[in-house]
């Protein structure tokens, strides 16, 4: 729900058509990738028979990845082509494209910015291809494309302080690196860095302004509170959850001011 609903907030900043066809073919392609990478070493090293629980996900991985095939045939071709780029990404974090390599996951302190990078062109370019066949020559798209990158970044920051004691030592996270003070510090910078890019490079009105302002306040709250509270609820609702807080506060704004 959150890479679809920051996609909702690119077309809404830019004024573009809301595509119904490339928001299922994202939520549907994430989905996919995400059961892909997560599940993929339990099943690899899967001893018993599959739970209930894995047939379920088996389930809706297959029901998604039906849903994104469908959902391509009605997206530009354009879009559809540059959705290979992610795509890439995305199979070489989970899986090593040749033996004597690792999967990008596996190299030290590449995972949190492959994910920024998948995030940021999926929600950000593709949207642009989609309405216009084109996502690069606007100097303010790339502006947007480097605050999403930031902001995911910061926002993924949570998520490693809560697996930190799970994950081998060898992802080189950036609470692993830096340890979770001095990662919640360079998240506050990243995030300040993207306030900085919408005052200085954007040409959003004033009311957008203000509420990406009030975003990027909460999300440093919650960036700063992941210290005290390394919970599955911080890390997978609240944070989570700002993606589509934004989309909603975006949607009342255009209500309240046409």
């Amino acid at each position: 729900m959150a890479v679809t609903a920051f996609t909702v907030i690119t077309m809404l900043e830019f004024n573009l058509p809301i595509s119904a066809a490339l928001l299922f073919f994202i939520f549907f392609c994430t989905v996919v990738a995400y059961n892909g990478i997560k599940y993929l070493y339990i099943l690899k090293n899967l001893t018993r028979p599959f739970s209930t629980g894995m047939v379920s996900i088996g389930a809706i991985s297959l029901f998604s990845l039906l849903g994104a095939a469908v959902s391509a045939r009605f997206i530009n071709p354009v879009a559809l082509a540059a959705s290979v780029i992610p795509g890439f990404l995305s199979v070489s974090y989970a899986l090593p494209l040749h033996r004597r390599l690792k999967g990008l996951r596996q190299v030290y302190g590449l995972k949190i910015f492959v994910i920024g990078l998948v995030w940021a062109f999926v929600t950000v370019l593709l949207p642009f291809a989609q309405t216009h066949g084109s996502a690069f020559p606007d100097p303010e798209i790339l502006a947007a494309f480097l605050q999403r990158l930031l902001f995911v970044i910061a926002l993924t920051i949570p998520f490693d302080i809560r697996d930190r004691a799970s994950d081998p030592e060898s992802l080189g996270t950036i609470p692993m690196i830096f340890g979770n003070r001095n990662a919640i510090l360079l998240g506050s910078s990243l995030l300040f860095v993207s306030l900085l890019i919408e005052l200085l490079f954007r040409e959003n009105p004033l009311p957008e302004v203000m509420l990406h302002t009030l975003i990027i306040l909460l999300t440093g709250g919650l960036l700063w509170k992941s210290i005290h509270r390394h919970t599955d609820n911080l890390a997978s609702f609240w944070v989570e959850g700002i993606p589509i807080l934004w989309v909603l506060l975006f949607l009342l704004l255009r209500f309240l001011n046409p």
